[in-house]
């Protein structure tokens, strides 16, 4: 993991996300792996790519706050993809684990 950290620190994208691939099917940081690696592929323009694993991120994580940040995150891309249905769907899901997260609320509103 830590490896993948330094790879992406000093600009090596590939090398970071093949470091955080070895990690993301171990339970314990695999959502922290795969939101890094939707960060790299962010980077890269694959949008659709870091929208799903941003998602799949968040139905992983362990806290309401940590899943609702990385649902938030998503809805921006998916904005961006111009997804309009699937990114309100997981604006809900970010508010409704946490009503303050501020970010969903104020995509949530650019909707309407």
């Amino acid at each position: 993991f830590y490896l993948g950290l330094e790879a992406a620190r000093t600009g090596d994208l590939a090398e970071a996300e093949k470091c955080f691939q070895s990690v993301s099917n171990d339970a314990e940081d695999s959502w922290c792996a795969l939101a890094n690696i939707a960060r790299i592929r962010e980077r890269r323009e694959d949008y659709p790519g870091a929208a799903e694993d941003l998602a799949t991120a968040a139905d992983l994580a362990r806290d309401a706050r940590t899943k609702s940040r990385l649902y938030a995150e998503a809805a921006r891309l998916y904005i961006k993809l111009q997804s309009d249905e699937r990114a309100r769907m997981l604006l809900g899901y970010a508010i409704e684990l946490d009503p303050s997260n501020y970010a969903a609320i104020d995509f949530l509103r650019r909707f309407k």
